[in-house]
């Protein structure tokens, strides 16, 4: 069951969508804060567990170079601002999911070991997105 979502929940998941497509279009970032919100409502308990799962989102692996930008940057920065506003509309309910319920993506240029024998259902900028892994 979910929890009712707080600053820094949202926070967290602002970092994520800053760490993994800050240099994507406004629907890249979208993109990528429709997974996190995906997952949390397939039954995680917050945004920050969904997005600190270990080795689930790269930026915040402690060997991974955004790892220390994530961490900071502030809100001085319009580009995490517009990564929250990406977070805010993955969030509402009337909103349409561009990743078709998609709960994982990797980036399409690199091969991911778990999407072997898979095809996207969309590519969205530098994303290839799967709703059909478990």
């Amino acid at each position: 069951m979910t929890e009712p979502l707080d600053t820094y929940d949202l926070d967290i998941a602002a970092r994520t969508v800053y760490g993994e497509a800050r240099g994507e279009p406004p629907e890249g970032r979208l993109a990528v804060a429709r997974v996190i919100v995906n997952r949390y409502r397939a039954g995680s308990i917050s945004l920050q567990a969904v997005c600190e799962k270990p080795f689930q989102f790269s930026c915040w692996n402690k060997d991974d170079p955004n790892e220390p930008k994530i961490r900071a940057v502030t809100y001085d920065d319009v580009t995490l601002r517009d990564c929250l506003s990406a977070v805010l509309a993955a969030l509402d309910p009337r909103s349409v999911d561009p990743t078709h319920g998609s709960r994982h993506y990797h980036v399409a240029s690199a091969k991911a070991w778990w999407a072997a024998g898979r095809e996207p259902v969309v590519i969205l900028g530098a994303h290839a997105f799967y709703n059909d892994v478990a």
